[in-house]
């Protein structure tokens, strides 16, 4: 049986093409990322006198998929934290022709409003 939403994949010769998840959080990049991203925000903020916009820091939150490993899936992702690592994530898909802009805008603020929650939920948990 086929899992739903995958649609086999062949090359232009007919040969079958094979697909394997990129790994980015095995890479020194991520690593990197992970581990210098809030000392870079607070110097570079300390260094201009102000704030960095929120749209920059919010990049660094939020991950997406616009069909790009299942075919007419959109969907987004964004992490829960406990004392300052990230968890888990909580991701929402949905069939990416039955989501417009708007709503895909209101679906990535409802998701990280509710993952900030979350957040939040843990960390008082732990406490």
């Amino acid at each position: 049986m086929q899992a739903i939403g995958r649609q086999p994949q062949q090359a232009p010769d007919g040969a079958p093409v094979h697909y394997e998840r990129h790994r980015p959080e095995q890479t020194k990049l991520y690593r990197l990322v992970q581990q210098h991203a809030a000392t870079f925000f607070a110097e570079t903020e300390a260094a201009a006198g102000a704030n960095l916009p929120q749209f920059v820091k919010d990049e660094f939150g939020v991950a997406y998929s616009n069909a790009e490993i299942t075919s007419g899936l959109w969907a987004v992702a964004v992490p829960v934290w406990q004392s300052g690592k990230v968890v888990l994530a909580l991701s929402v898909a949905c069939p990416a022709f039955r989501i417009g802009r708007r709503a895909r805008v209101k679906v990535e603020k409802d998701t990280r409003a509710t993952a900030t929650r979350i957040s939040a939920l843990r960390s008082t948990l732990s406490a």
